[in-house]
């Protein structure tokens, strides 16, 4: 009797365990599989749903744990590359020590704008509207106090500031080549975060437009449109991949980068100066395979601009113009990034296609604000 009840024990907890299998099979396959596409065994194939190819997780729950902790690592870490701006107050209390006065404490909600750290001796990138610097005092987060010293502009609306300090945390800046579609990124909003990830790391507004080999077009479209334009954008490395710019945009920090050598050697903003517009081979559509930037006019009717460095060289309409320095002009290098990556007064050499012809012309680039 007594092994016959143990037997039918047994055979009932046998049975129970077969049926939680079958029944997770069951859901795996018949809810799970057609409504998130998980599969019934093995890994989960997120491919599709956030970008091109295919994405396995195999641990899951580990992947998510690791992805906080590398989340709130960089958070720590990216706050203390930001800089606060407010507008200056006047501490009535200065000259009576015993007394405190509230209208000269700074708070949070009173924010102007934020900015990013680039170098431990002062200068910082702002969206904030700080054209006159004495009227803005600018706090790191150890809440330190630090006066403004100059403000210049960019044609972007953005600000290169200056401000009295020796030991700020500067940042590290993300290489573009680092950035890939779907990446997810960490933008610093108000006292909050949010986590958005790159949709496109190469967009423009019109691909195909004649552009000036002295503007900037590339940007990276992100799934957020809800941001404050000026808030900044982290890889979960921990370096600055660019500034939000409204419209889901975020403009690259190597578009601000390339301005520092000359502010920091002349304090003045100047950019390398060729003096071409043109059209980008790559992003139109044709019978033939082109690459290369095609110079050709403008709305204004101008393809070379009169005296500039190009039309020294003895560069024309429809020239093609292939090679900047050895590097070929295509979809991933623009003529316009690859002139904007050398500083004024240096001398290039561009492969020109003219006709049948192949020439090489040295150019020295000029200089503009």
């Amino acid at each position: 009797m007594i092994k016959k009840n143990l037997f039918l024990f047994i055979a009932i907890i046998f049975l129970s365990l077969l049926g939680g299998i079958a029944g997770g099979v069951v859901v795996h396959s018949y809810l799970l599989s057609s409504s998130f596409n998980i599969p019934p065994l093995g890994d989960i194939n997120l491919g599709g749903r956030y970008q091109n190819g295919n994405v396995i997780i195999s641990q899951p729950r580990k992947v998510v744990v690791e992805q906080d902790d590398r989340l709130a690592s960089v958070i720590n870490e990216a706050q203390k590359n930001v800089i606060n701006f407010y507008i200056k107050k006047s501490d009535s209390s200065a000259n009576n020590k015993s007394a405190l006065d509230v209208k000269s404490f700074y708070f949070p909600y009173e924010r102007v704008g934020q900015g990013l750290a680039l170098t431990n001796d002062g200068w910082i990138l702002t969206s904030a509207k700080v054209s006159q610097p004495a009227n803005f005092i600018a706090v790191d987060y150890e809440g330190n106090i630090m006066p403004l010293e100059s403000a210049v502009e960019n044609k972007d609306g953005s600000y290169f500031v200056k401000v009295t300090a020796k030991n700020l945390r500067a940042v590290r800046f993300a290489d573009k080549n680092s950035l890939t579609r779907g990446q997810l990124l960490a933008v610093l909003h108000n006292n909050d975060v949010r986590v958005v990830y790159a949709e496109n790391t190469n967009s423009a507004a019109n691909p195909a437009a004649v552009r000036s080999s002295e503007g900037w077009s590339r940007m990276v479209k992100i799934n957020n449109s809800a941001l404050i334009t000026g808030e900044v954008a982290f890889n979960l490395d921990g370096f600055a991949v660019g500034l939000y710019a409204g419209d889901g945009l975020v403009m690259p920090i190597d578009y601000y980068t390339q301005f520092l050598p000359a502010l920091l050697n002349k304090k003045e903003f100047t950019r390398p100066y060729l003096g071409v517009n043109y059209l980008n081979l790559s992003a139109v559509i044709s019978e033939r395979k082109l690459t290369g930037a095609l110079v050709t006019a403008d709305s204004k009717g101008i393809a070379v601009i009169r005296n500039s460095p190009a039309a020294q060289a003895g560069i024309k309409y429809g020239d093609i113009i292939a090679e900047v320095d050895g590097i070929k002009v295509g979809a991933d290098n623009s003529l316009n990034e690859l002139i904007q990556s050398h500083q004024p007064g240096e001398e290039i050499e561009l492969t020109i296609l003219r006709g049948e012809n192949k020439e090489n012309i040295k150019v020295k680039l000029g200089s503009v604000k």
